[in-house]
């Protein structure tokens, strides 16, 4: 049985990012994000991740349906690309974006 649960909705400035909460197993969880990604929106996104990550959940955030992401949000989620062994997994990701995550994080110490 999959559980979903929308967890948080954000609209600002014209800027739309939908979280939903998806469980598949007591130890598994997804966060599905959909719409705009920006800075402001970050902190959300790591509550929630670091929330999970103390019930000692697999998290895995979904990216397949966000359709922009700002740079300083960019460079956030990159360091979860970049280090899948810290708990958290990015899927849904295109090549495109995975080669510009790359490049924002090559850019900051």
């Amino acid at each position: 049985m999959v559980a979903r649960l929308l967890v948080f909705t954000a609209v600002e400035e014209g800027n739309v990012l939908e979280i939903i909460r998806t469980s598949t197993a007591h130890d598994l969880v997804a966060f599905a994000l959909s719409g705009e990604i920006t800075l402001d929106q970050i902190p959300r996104l790591q509550a929630l991740v670091d929330a999970a990550r103390s019930r000692g959940e697999v998290v895995t955030i979904d990216l397949e349906h966000v359709w922009r992401v700002d740079r300083d949000a960019a460079f956030l989620i990159a360091r979860h690309v970049r280090k899948p062994d810290n708990g958290v997994r990015v899927s849904g990701l295109s090549t495109g974006l995975v080669e510009w995550l790359s490049a924002v994080a090559d850019e900051r110490p």
